[in-house]
């Protein structure tokens, strides 16, 4: 799973060229409802871009081609990995 997680933020960089500026780094959430899997991956941008951590995770959202059977949107726009 982490792989297709990988792959799937690598094709996204694509469009989104600052996400090549950092590590992917995968964590299990604390919490089951916020998934499987958390990428704290707006939190650091917004640092480097200058910008609401909300609105870079809403873009980097908004631009991942997800395979809705792997992946499905949960509650404040999470992203719910299935396993």
């Amino acid at each position: 799973m982490k792989n297709y997680l990988i792959d799937l933020f690598n094709k996204t960089a694509e469009k989104l060229p600052y996400l090549n500026e950092i590590e992917y780094i995968f964590s299990v959430p604390n919490q089951k409802s916020h998934g499987d899997y958390a990428i704290n991956a707006a939190m650091i941008l917004s640092k480097k871009l200058k910008r609401n951590p909300r609105d870079v995770a809403n873009e980097i959202i908004a631009n991942l081609v997800i395979d809705q059977s792997v992946i499905e949107r949960g509650p404040e726009d999470w992203l719910l990995v299935g396993l």
